[in-house]
């Protein structure tokens, strides 16, 4: 197909499709540009979309653009799909979803991923508070200015048993493995990360991290934990084998069982503490 929006909602199969919907088992390929709320299955779900796979150019002149949904909303789940090509727009940019409030699962993406601005990942650009992004994989490429994850390029809820193979690029801040900031409801559990994390900017270039480059463990429920990066990490300035920077230190309570190769040169106190298991 060649699906074109003037505006706002454009999708392969549905330009938005509402809470109790179901689209499965579909196949789309082509093309799909619109303004906002962009996907190659569809330009915003509140419903299920499931066992769809995508090969599509998405793209999107502002934000809430997606491989499979620009914006999944509400109670919605995106699941067992499979997005190739390449997704790109300003912010909330996402090789599967631009923007998720809810579930994520068993997805892949393998995408050239490109944000203008913030709010950039491999699977998800934005996981909204409360959100799950599980037992997913990201290859291919993922770029932005800040906020850039291989897996997310934020999350205030749990991403879990998730892996990063993409080459990430940002040019300013919070850049990360698998999360580019993982604010204070975050759970980053059982990841891994194997791709090139680098801050290619002229400015600041803070908060580098192979998992994550920003976080927020000030919540007791917070924790980063059992998580493995192979991939080379670049910045300038607090830039970390796990974590480049924390709003608070990160005690034994919030970080465990966290491991690294390839360890920055100067990490020092951008990396978690040596108690966490960080080798």
């Amino acid at each position: 197909c060649t699906v074109t929006g003037g505006e706002t909602h454009a999708g392969g199969v549905a330009g938005s499709a509402g809470a109790n919907s179901e689209i499965s088992n579909c196949a789309v390929s082509g093309t799909v540009h619109g303004r906002s709320y962009v996907g190659g299955v569809a330009g915003q779900t509140e419903g299920v979309i499931t066992v769809c796979s995508v090969s599509c150019t998405v793209t999107g002149v502002d934000f809430y653009i997606g491989g499979v949904a620009g914006y999944a909303a509400g109670q919605s789940e995106v699941s067992d799909s499979s997005v190739s090509g390449t997704v790109s727009g300003r912010s909330y940019v996402g090789g599967v979803v631009g923007k998720t409030d809810k579930t994520v699962t068993g997805c892949s993406s393998d995408c050239t991923v490109t944000g203008v601005d913030f709010y950039i990942g491999g699977v998800a650009g934005y996981a909204n508070t409360g959100s799950e992004v599980s037992n997913s994989s990201a290859s291919g490429t993922v770029s932005g200015r800040s906020y850039v994850g291989g897996v997310a390029g934020y999350t205030d809820g749990v991403i879990t048993v998730c892996a990063n193979r993409c080459a990430v690029t940002g040019l300013e801040e919070n850049i990360g493995g698998v999360a580019g900031y993982a604010d204070s409801h975050n759970t980053v559990s059982n990841c891994f990360n194997s791709g090139a994390i680098t801050a290619s900017g002229n400015g600041n270039r803070s908060g580098i991290g192979g998992i994550v480059g920003g976080g927020n463990w000030t919540n007791t429920a917070s924790t980063i934990h059992n998580n493995l990066s192979i991939g080379t990490v670049t910045g300038r300035i607090n830039v970390g084998g796990i974590v480049g920077s924390s709003a608070a230190p990160l005690g034994i309570q919030d970080a465990w069982n966290n491991y690294y190769i390839n360890a920055p040169a100067g990490t020092g106190n951008g990396d978690v503490w040596v108690q966490d298991g960080a080798v």
